[in-house]
């Protein structure tokens, strides 16, 4: 067995790109592992954990690629992998050429007016600054900008009439245009502005799925709605569909806001003309006020939408469910997500029925885990914070960290009641209930519940991916609330009529 370190100099690629190439280098006869991360130092300390340690690997920036391959013969070329499977990720995903900067990208294109940035951190937020200043709409998939560098560009955005997308946004639909995580959906008239990327993508979803269509949706950034940002970008991005004539109704959502802030938003919304669907997770607020329809669910506020959008006859009311526990059956609750608002909603369902949940998210602290690979008791598991995604790929993308879970749950009969979400669609696995069905098998005597996140019209095959969890004995879902209701029916919860 032969280990082999290459780093390639000024050779920068995102973390989906490696993620499709490493797969592909993996699947090659007598490849046994391939890891290929950009070298910032938080990667660099992936590596020195694993075991993986050069001098190439001391030397390598942030903008230098490492690559290692492990392989059963010695004569194995890392860099002739690389190249091939480079090749066929740029075949498949249509890529072609290259910028070099986006002063080359404007000249080429003088039409453009929005940059997609997907650097290192520490870079995005000067990438991002320039691109303001080049009079372009900015959407920031990259993590790790400070807050204090999030507030100046979104000031400057503001100034300018521009508005910036993130840090940390994975999801948007811009005319029609899935960006980075998103789903195929169709066009239609209802628009959504969210401060959470798999919030954007369930009710984009839904709203399909529903007989809806969506005409723009916009992400924020999770920080917008707290107290130091104070909702910048969800202000011009409401002005914006408000402005818009292929948008009727708004769906707002969001994570937990702060409370001020979110106060704010609703009294700006409330002044504008048009319809608005409104979802904060653990908002007590229901019913209509105004322009505002409040949603009890990331599902209701796509049936609301739907409901004013397309039947033009709403039913004025949310959806509420409530439950007693009538005789609680053995084992516990273990759900891992890859969508950090779907752990959150999970979270404020289950709690506000009276179940004690333990998280790796917890705004409580006597229920925060110590260690988020060790659940006790009942437990939600965000596995897209970046505790799990350090020098890796989003779950998302990479089964990895949830394979290792299911796996330990396997062992451990604690455990008896299994939530998982599947989101399809671009950025996303190619085959996620393919790559966890071996795992989901091994979970004997365990109820299990998988939530998928799609359309039909998704790349990876709705139907197929249902067809393949069900083989392993998941119960699939459409609605994300219907399988958690589901689940606690199970548990020995009662609905309350």
């Amino acid at each position: 067995m032969k280990e082999t370190i290459v780093v390639k100099k000024n050779s920068y690629f995102d973390s989906v790109q490696l993620m499709r190439i490493s797969n592909l280098i993996k699947k090659e006869k007598g490849i046994t592992d391939a890891q290929l991360i950009m070298g910032t130092d938080q990667n660099k300390e992936f590596l020195y954990g694993s075991g993986i340690r050069s001098k190439a690997v001391d030397e390598a920036g942030p903008m230098d690629l490492v690559i290692y391959i492990k392989a059963e013969k010695n004569d194995t070329d890392p860099e002739e992998l690389f190249a091939k499977a480079l090749k066929k990720t740029r075949e498949n995903t249509g890529e072609a050429f290259r910028h070099g900067s986006l002063e080359g990208a404007i000249k080429t294109y003088p039409g453009i007016n929005f940059a997609l940035i997907s650097v290192p951190g520490k870079y995005a937020f000067w990438e991002a600054r320039n691109a303001l200043h080049l009079g372009l709409n900015v959407m920031i998939f990259s993590d790790n900008v400070s807050l204090d560098e999030e507030i100046e560009l979104k000031h400057i955005a503001r100034e300018k009439g521009l508005i910036v997308m993130g840090p940390d946004c994975g999801t948007a639909i811009v005319n029609g245009t899935p960006l980075a995580f998103a789903n195929t959906v169709r066009s239609g008239n209802i628009g959504i502005v969210s401060a959470s990327g798999t919030g954007l993508q369930a009710v984009a979803c839904a709203v399909h799925n529903l007989g809806g269509g969506i005409s723009q949706a916009i992400g924020t950034g999770g920080r917008d709605l707290s107290a130091e940002v104070g909702g910048i970008s969800a202000k011009t991005a409401v002005e914006a569909l408000c402005e818009d004539g292929e948008t009727e109704v708004i769906a707002f959502i969001s994570k937990p806001p702060d409370k001020k802030i979110m106060d704010e938003i609703t009294g700006f919304i409330s002044t504008q003309k048009k319809d608005f669907v409104v979802y904060f997770i653990g908002s007590e607020k229901k019913g209509r006020k105004g322009n505002i329809f409040y949603a009890s669910s990331l599902d209701d506020a796509a049936r609301i939408a739907v409901d004013i959008g397309v039947m033009k006859n709403l039913k004025d009311e949310t959806a509420e469910h409530s439950f007693i526990l009538k005789e609680r059956k053995p084992g516990h609750l273990r759900a891992y997500y890859t969508g950090g608002t779907l752990a959150y909603e999970c979270i404020n369902i289950l709690a506000k029925n009276g179940m004690e949940v333990r998280s790796n998210i917890s705004k409580k602290p006597d229920l925060l885990l110590k260690d988020p690979w060790t659940p006790s008791g009942d437990s939600v598991i965000d596995l897209g914070e970046d505790f799990f995604t350090r020098g890796k790929a989003h779950p998302m993308i990479d089964p990895e960290s949830r394979i290792k879970m299911l796996e330990k749950e396997a062992l451990d009969p604690a455990g008896s009641f299994i939530i998982l979400d599947i989101v399809l669609g671009w950025g996303s696995h190619e085959d996620m209930a393919g790559a966890l069905t071996g795992p989901l098998k091994k979970l004997k005597n365990k109820e299990l519940f998988a939530y998928i996140l799609g359309t039909p019209m998704d790349m990876q095959n709705l139907e197929e991916q249902k067809k393949k969890l069900a083989a392993a004995g998941v119960k699939c879902f459409l609605r994300h609330d219907e399988m958690i209701f589901k689940c606690m029916e199970l548990m020995g919860y009662e609905k309350v009529k």
